[in-house]
């Protein structure tokens, strides 16, 4: 409860907008194909590196998105301070939420890694 007031306070202030997430502790990737619904739960080093990569992320205008869309449907299910939220990455670093749109350098190479 304490955590998104605090999150807000810069914003008073008039200092920058607040990070995206804050103290993620779970990622989970939806990926659509035409073969169906595949569900990954990042765990160990694969979620400290889209923990780290994911905080990478800043909010864009929705102009400045690319527009080399994806052939597949990925959805990032991100656990945090925040709450449960829902992200689509419809480019290879192009993400949209309920509140914007934001531009990640390298969670789509963290996913597709083996």
């Amino acid at each position: 409860m304490l955590a998104p007031l605090l999150l807000a306070l810069p914003m008073f202030f008039g200092c920058e907008k607040p990070p995206i997430y804050n103290g993620i502790t779970s990622v989970l990737v939806h990926n659509q194909t035409a073969r169906g619904v595949t569900k990954t739960e990042m765990t160990g080093d694969k979620l400290a590196q889209a923990t780290s990569c994911l905080y990478k992320t800043q909010e864009i205008l929705p102009e400045e998105a690319t527009d080399d869309f994806l052939s597949t449907i990925i959805l990032l299910q991100v656990r945090d301070r925040l709450g449960d939220r829902m992200f689509e990455l419809y480019t290879t670093e192009n993400l949209k939420g309920d509140k914007g749109f934001y531009k990640n350098p390298c969670i789509y190479r963290i996913i597709h890694e083996n």
